[in-house]
């Protein structure tokens, strides 16, 4: 009313145009969190957050935006891993013992896009090792296929997953060589021996060898070697002759000479110590001659009789009856023979005495099956065989006996 210039009513027309605010949605995928245009960070997927942007449409209005949000988070795993050596990881270092701290970050590794975060799980089983401890005799051949023949500590082999986690056994040897002992068994004899190998040994020897088994202190075998000097002494008397009539000049020697020393005793009151000897024998009888020979270890000794004027005289009859003359068969000489046997036989061939040796004392007692008076043979003739000693023919003949 009066609105007009003059003062009179104005009437105004309305031309009125509404234009709405717009609206719109965010679609947003992120890994793990997003900071959306409101300024939030958002960690979890959402489609309820909204923003308005003042004149943000095109009209001049404002803009209402609503975001919808995927997020995705990162994957993530471990990586295990059994090494019996050590080992270069993805993230290019070198790890030498256990470890569950590691990680690495695949970009862009997982199934959405998103990072792929890695932890390694580290097993270091290390090679085992062991000292192989060993004894032997003289010479060892080890797993390696040596044969060491020395004491040696150094020598050290693998055994491909030899150990319990199935990495390999490294095995060190400690090896101790006990030789065999060797000696030798230095014996001087006067005679053969039997060693110790069981052989018998005549001569003077250094080769022969024998092995005890386990006879060293380590318990290895020891190996003997005998060294043995048999020391020959003969003593062999050469004497010519060895009976005779007196007087009698007998040669006496013996077979060798060097380096022995001798010593004869001639049974005659005489002696000497010479190689070879010439000796007389004056007055008959039975002389026992001895040489002693030595080298000043060893000695041997022989023996030979001499029999000078030695007459065996058997007398043709005795008469045992007991006056005290003539009572004993009495035969000359027969002492000199002390190997001498006698037997006496009756006419029909039985033995009525024997005597070895005869010492003169048959005195017509009978032995045998003789035709008897008492305890005595008969008045008659006997046979007789006398033997004086092995190399002598036996004597024979025949011996009357008369009792009155």
């Amino acid at each position: 009313v009066g609105g007009s210039s003059q003062g009179c009513d104005s009437v105004v027309t309305l031309n009125l145009t509404i234009n709405n605010s717009t609206t719109g949605t965010d679609l947003q995928t992120a890994c793990n969190s997003y900071t959306w245009i409101d300024g939030n960070n958002y960690t979890a997927s959402t489609n309820t957050p909204t923003y308005t942007i003042v004149g943000g449409s095109a009209n001049g209005c404002d803009s209402i935006v609503t975001l919808n949000l995927t997020i995705n988070t990162f994957a993530s795993g471990t990586d295990v891993i059994t090494s019996c050596t050590p080992i270069t990881w993805i993230d290019g270092n070198n790890y030498s013992v256990s470890t569950t701290t590691p990680t690495f970050t695949i970009v862009g590794g997982s199934s959405q896009g998103c990072d792929s975060v890695v932890t390694l799980n580290l097993t270091i089983n290390n090679s085992t090792t062991g000292t192989d401890l060993q004894t032997a005799c003289n010479s060892y051949t080890w797993i390696d296929g040596n044969n060491y023949t020395a004491s040696t500590n150094t020598p050290t082999f693998t055994i491909v997953g030899g150990s319990s986690q199935g990495c390999d056994s490294i095995v060190t040897l400690n090896l101790t060589i006990n030789n065999s002992t060797t000696g030798t068994d230095v014996i001087t004899s006067c005679k053969p021996i039997t060693w110790i190998d069981g052989n018998n040994y005549s001569a003077s020897t250094t080769t022969p060898t024998f092995t005890i088994a386990g006879g060293s202190v380590q318990g290895c075998d020891s190996v003997v070697t005998l060294n043995l000097t048999v020391i020959n002494v003969n003593a062999v008397i050469n004497a010519t002759p060895t009976t005779g009539s007196t007087p009698l000049n007998v040669f006496f020697g013996n077979g060798s000479t060097t380096g022995m020393s001798y010593n004869w005793d001639f049974g005659n009151g005489t002696s000497n110590t010479l190689f070879e000897s010439t000796q007389t024998y004056n007055n008959p009888g039975v002389y026992t001659v001895i040489l002693i020979v030595s080298d000043g270890v060893c000695y041997d000794t022989a023996m030979v009789v001499i029999t000078t004027d030695v007459r065996i005289k058997v007398p043709s009859g005795f008469t045992p009856n007991g006056d005290g003359i003539n009572d004993a068969l009495v035969i000359e000489g027969i002492d000199q023979f002390p190997d001498n046997k006698l037997i006496i036989y009756n006419r029909w061939g039985s033995i009525v005495f024997s005597a070895q040796p005869y010492k003169n004392n048959w005195k017509g007692q009978s032995e045998g099956k003789a035709i008897l008076i008492g305890n005595s043979v008969t008045d008659g003739t006997f046979f007789y065989l006398l033997e004086i000693d092995k190399e002598t023919k036996p004597l024979t003949g025949f011996i009357e006996i008369k009792t009155k």
